[in-house]
């Protein structure tokens, strides 16, 4: 039973208010009501999120015709890319798959802070399918990192976890890929949400598998 299964049965069996349950599990009075508000508008609990624009409708299929079509033409833009395969999906949802080609990594947007619930439906439904026994998944040391379900859920897929030592960014490759990132966001100027996606997909498309080589060995990862 996860977090939000336990925090109604704990209220539906009068087991404290909505104060008491939130202290009890260590979580927001917010989360709480919007729970039982979810509950009653819905009937259902899942965790709401936003993905980098709609759920990916792209299949192995696709995978492999996106790769041969950057295999022959790695200039090719997002557009160029959706207009030459037809997913029906955003151009963030191609860069999904684009990112896991290139090496980088698998992305997800959100209106808010991470917490612990976002980045376990993060893991669930974003990182881990595009994991492979062996592979280590490497984090700092953000307390939503830490919650042992969505750790269970990492190495299930055969892969391992590593947290870093006491935070530096000189030892996290991923704040240079931010700082790339960023840059081009800058440069772009968004003012909407729908442009900012698209900007973040785009800027996230520049990021090449030797630019994440370079990161690894500026941060001092001996296997490079």
């Amino acid at each position: 039973m996860d977090l939000r299964e336990r925090i109604l049965v704990a209220y539906d069996a009068d087991e404290g208010t909505r104060e008491a349950v939130a202290r009890r599990f260590r979580v927001s009075l917010g989360m709480v009501k919007k729970l039982l508000q979810q509950r009653r508008r819905l009937g259902d609990i899942r965790a709401q999120h936003h993905r980098s624009g709609c759920k990916p409708r792209i299949v192995a299929r696709h995978e492999h015709q996106l790769q041969t079509l950057l295999d022959k033409k790695p200039d090719l833009t997002l557009k160029e890319l959706r207009a030459a395969t037809g997913p029906t999906c955003t151009l963030p949802a191609i860069h999904y798959v684009l990112v896991r080609l290139d090496g980088s990594t698998a992305c997800m947007t959100i209106e808010g802070a991470t917490d612990t619930e976002v980045f376990q439906s993060y893991v669930r439904e974003v990182l881990c399918p595009t994991l492979h026994p062996g592979d280590v998944v490497v984090m700092d040391n953000l307390s939503p990192h830490k919650h042992d379900p969505t750790l269970s859920l990492i190495k299930q897929t055969g892969a391992s976890v590593r947290f870093l030592p006491a935070y530096s960014p000189d030892l996290n490759p991923i704040e240079k890929m931010w700082s790339k990132v960023k840059q081009s966001l800058r440069s772009t100027e968004a003012r909407t949400r729908d442009e900012l996606q698209t900007a973040i997909a785009a800027a996230l498309a520049c990021v090449t598998a030797k630019d994440a080589i370079n990161w690894f060995v500026s941060c001092g990862y001996s296997f490079i």
